[in-house]
């Protein structure tokens, strides 16, 4: 993802800050481009996928963790980045995985937020293909690397679209200020299934990928309101009485 897109989750990183805790870190790549970005800064990652922790701990630290529980003391970092991770957490430990993050944030931190989003074109999320159409996902990826890693830790669970609402709810349970919200993207679903083939072939520098990638690019920098496929959100914890309230999100657009 190029770094001027508008939901880039670096663009929303405060401009100060010595240390950053990535929710769903995967193989680390945003720890790493965050380091090149900000050298100094103190970053961590946590994820369930035995394999990713595996490659990420080559170059990033990082630890084994389920997100309702993490391993750090309260107030241990400046921003928490959850980038594209909400939605394959079942559905009863999503509140509890938002509580964790305020916790372990500093009062005055930032978490930067990034989900699916129930836009027009949601249906249509080429990674819910192993539900509708769960043969021709085992022929056309067969079980990829999104699934390997997991050790039996849970299972794989339907990519959940959410609504404003939905986000402004699970949040409401602690004091937040909204900084940032913005939604993205309406052929995106179509355009990451066109990529699919090539990353299963092996073809990754085809021509045709790259501008396939381009025009992807071009979908997610455009303000696509309550249309767009992605929502990413920037929020400041806040002392108790401070926050937002359920609903509230709405307002940011």
């Amino acid at each position: 993802m190029p770094l001027w897109l508008p939901s880039h989750p670096v663009r929303h990183l405060p401009s100060r800050i010595r240390s950053v805790l990535d929710m769903g870190c995967n193989i680390g790549a945003l720890l790493s481009h965050i380091r090149q970005l900000r050298p100094g800064i103190a970053a961590f990652g946590v994820d369930i996928n035995s394999e990713a922790l595996r490659r990420a701990n080559e170059t990033e630290i990082v630890c084994q963790s389920a997100s309702s529980s993490l391993p750090f003391v309260d107030g241990s970092f400046e921003c928490v980045t959850c980038i594209q991770v909400l939605e394959h957490i079942p559905r009863k430990e999503r509140q509890a995985t938002l509580e964790e993050i305020h916790r372990v944030l500093r009062p005055g931190g930032r978490l930067i937020l990034s989900t699916p989003h129930a836009g027009w074109t949601a249906w249509a999320d080429p990674n819910n293909l192993r539900f509708r159409l769960p043969y021709l996902h085992k022929k056309l990826l067969r079980q990829g690397l999104r699934d390997a890693g997991y050790g039996g830790q849970r299972e794989v669970i339907w990519h959940h679209h959410f609504t404003v609402p939905e986000l402004s709810e699970l949040l409401a349970s602690r004091p937040w200020r909204l900084e940032y919200r913005f939604r993205s993207g309406i052929l995106a679903p179509f355009l990451d299934a066109l990529g699919w083939p090539f990353y299963r072939y092996n073809k990754t520098s085809s021509l045709l990928l790259r501008q396939i990638h381009r025009l992807l690019d071009w979908d997610l920098s455009l303000n696509a309101g309550a249309a767009g496929y992605n929502v990413l959100l920037a929020a400041t914890k806040m002392d108790p009485g401070e926050g937002i309230c359920a609903g509230s999100l709405g307002a940011a657009d």
